[in-house]
């Protein structure tokens, strides 16, 4: 599987720390509007991939059914140092 880039990265993990935001968001039309107004901005396979990489490695889990949460990943310690290590490098929310 391909390494996402780093924006990529700090763009999904920043989702996953969202404790409002479900992956399940993606089919809303607030996503679809962000979409088609910044071109810069991934798209849904684009992120679905990157979230699939970052479990791959370790940065989030897939919820388990015993964890009472609506949320389908969380994210771990080790994703948290990678997403403040992203921000300090100078990525910073501007979706």
């Amino acid at each position: 599987m391909k390494e996402p880039t780093e924006k990529l990265k700090w763009i999904t993990l920043n989702y996953v720390y969202d404790p409002n935001f479900y992956f399940v968001n993606f089919q809303e039309e607030r996503f679809d509007a962000l979409t088609s107004h910044d071109k810069n901005f991934p798209s849904r396979n684009e992120l679905l991939l990157t979230i699939y990489w970052l479990e791959w490695k370790g940065f989030v889990i897939r919820k388990q059914p015993f964890i009472q949460s609506k949320k389908t990943y969380l994210i771990t310690d080790k994703g948290k140092l990678l997403y403040w290590q992203l921000e300090r490098m100078g990525f910073k929310k501007d979706f």
